[in-house]
């Protein structure tokens, strides 16, 4: 196998067929985020704060309180089918587009790429990961359970004893992390030809999972220097989009940081309490969107799309 052919071929096809990259950008989406709860804490106090004037917080209806959590509640339920779905047409989209491209080397417009995505085939992916990490998540958490086990022994009014365990959980520890993030690396890799299996050959979900599995362990040299080589790719790729997001955040903040900070000063003199931070907030928002998540979340569209590229070329190449 030529590896880095592989890479370029792969780099020239995500270069050429744009159409890839919006549903590299659906997988980017959802695969790529997981810090949504990070404010959850930010205005919990019983009353608004004495200092800026505001007294008391008025009282707020229980009914009114439970309506507006059980909305959050649905809101995040249908973000998460949304993203779901998303996630996975846009995975069988690139898998199905490469292939093709690479068997008769015709590109789909984009309304094309969704009506190949929106197939059974997206439907069984999603049943794959479920059959994979389920099992996968509640194996590694028994095991974290044991190794953390002998730290029970702090409950035991013996000082020998609770050294003991704290022993016994670190050596355990030191054993069952490496252990984890192999396990969690093999399945990954395993993964990308389960899906290329599952959509490619119409094959059903365990028919994936064994076929998959028998192309990989009759090509393991190939398959474990393609994974080494992208994970040195993926390193490199995320180093990337990390430096050019941090030089888009001090550009936005560079064009819209005096902007906002002039809007919420002005507003704190004319309104007491937190006003002024929304106002700041509203004036900075539009640039950081347009400057920092856009950009960042294209960047990671294309990066998502050259991944899936080069894996379904190695899918090919093994065949």
């Amino acid at each position: 196998m030529q590896y880095f052919d592989i890479l370029k071929r792969a780099g020239k096809i995500t270069w050429g067929y744009k159409a890839l990259w919006i549903f590299g950008i659906l997988v980017a989406l959802v695969s790529g985020g997981g810090n949504g709860g990070s404010s959850g804490n930010s205005g919990a106090s019983g009353n608004w704060p004495e200092s800026g004037g505001w007294g008391h917080a008025p009282h707020i209806p229980a009914g009114l309180v439970i309506g507006v959590i059980a909305l959050l509640l649905i809101l995040l339920l249908l973000f998460f089918i949304a993203g779901t779905l998303a996630r996975y047409l846009g995975e069988t989209a690139l898998i199905k587009m490469v292939n093709d491209y690479e068997e008769s080397e015709v590109c789909y417009t984009l309304p094309e790429g969704f009506r190949l995505a929106w197939s059974p085939a997206a439907g069984r992916l999603f049943l794959l990961d479920l059959i994979v990490w389920i099992p996968l998540v509640i194996f590694f958490i028994g095991l974290l359970f044991l190794a953390g086990a002998p730290l029970l022994l702090w409950t035991v009014d013996n000082f020998v004893a609770s050294v003991a365990g704290i022993l016994f959980s670190v050596g355990a520890f030191l054993v069952v992390l490496p252990l984890l993030f192999i396990i969690g690396a093999l399945v990954t890799l395993l993964q990308y030809f389960f899906r290329r299996v599952c959509v490619l050959e119409g094959a059903g979900v365990f028919a994936a999972l064994q076929g998959g599995a028998t192309l990989v362990f009759q090509h393991p040299k190939e398959v474990f220097l393609m994974g080494l080589l992208m994970c040195g790719v993926n390193l490199l790729g995320g180093l990337g989009v990390l430096l050019v997001v941090l030089v888009l955040l001090l550009l936005a903040l560079m064009l819209s940081g005096l902007p906002a900070l002039l809007a919420g000063g002005l507003a704190a003199v004319l309104f007491d309490g937190a006003f002024a931070w929304v106002v700041g907030g509203l004036v900075f928002l539009p640039a950081f969107f347009a400057l920092v998540i856009f950009p960042s979340l294209l960047l990671r569209g294309v990066f998502e799309t050259f991944k899936s590229t080069v894996w379904t070329l190695v899918y090919r190449e093994l065949n």
